[in-house]
């Protein structure tokens, strides 16, 4: 059977600290919870079954990595859906105290329930790759440029700007103000000892929330000797 290519929207998302949850629950006893999948699984399959309602998308994790598509429209109102269900799926993940980062961007896209051949994906990826580096999705500006190339239009996504210039999906107004907090501080107790990066990534997602709630919850920049 013959396959065709066409236009969609696609977000690329990456679970930060997977080889960790891996190792974890495959070296609990064999009676044991296996915590981690079960959030994760939880997460996906509470998403696709509320996908299962909406004509045109897709959602497929292997691993690590988690691919959203839609099949692509210039209507800034089917953007704004699909922004608003990666916002939601991020949220979920967060609320599950999962971190996760990626990128977003169109293309030529073919998949089915065993293949994906994409540029859409291609291109999500390189995003996550090279730009995203903290726990949040970034959104090609082309993208942007495309559908909604008017200030005013823009505004009404579901967005953030960075200190980058980089747009990302504005997803902690998914979660309640305490338990985002209380997230975020279990997050940062967790690993206060990690490696830098580890530790700057959630540090970067405390003073989001910061922006956001007007707070002063990030760990200082200086500290006594």
């Amino acid at each position: 059977m013959s396959k065709t290519l066409t236009l969609h929207y696609l977000a690329f998302i990456d679970i930060l600290g997977f080889s960790e949850m891996v190792e974890m629950d495959c070296s609990a006893p064999p009676d044991a919870d296996t915590f981690n999948l079960n959030k994760l699984y939880e997460t996906h399959s509470t998403t696709k079954k509320a996908l299962g309602e909406l004509e045109g998308y897709s959602l497929t994790q292997f691993s690590d990595s988690i691919v959203l598509s839609r099949s692509f429209s210039h209507n800034i109102d089917d953007l704004r859906q699909f922004l608003s269900i990666v916002a939601k799926y991020q949220a979920d993940l967060l609320s599950s105290g999962l971190l996760c980062r990626g990128g977003i961007s169109f293309g030529k896209h073919c998949e089915d329930s065993s293949f994906l051949f994409s540029k859409a994906l291609i291109n999500a990826y390189s995003i996550e790759a090279k730009t995203a580096k903290y726990p949040r999705i970034v959104v090609d500006q082309n993208l942007l440029q495309l559908i909604a190339p008017n200030k005013p239009d823009l505004k009404t996504l579901p967005l953030l700007k960075g200190d980058d210039n980089e747009f990302f999906i504005h997803y902690l107004c998914n979660l309640p103000q305490p338990e985002s907090l209380q997230i975020i501080g279990e997050l940062l107790k967790q690993n206060q000892s990690k490696q830098n990066s580890v530790r700057e990534k959630i540090i970067w997602l405390s003073r989001y929330y910061d922006k956001l709630h007007n707070e002063e919850t990030s760990p200082p920049v200086l500290s006594e000797i």
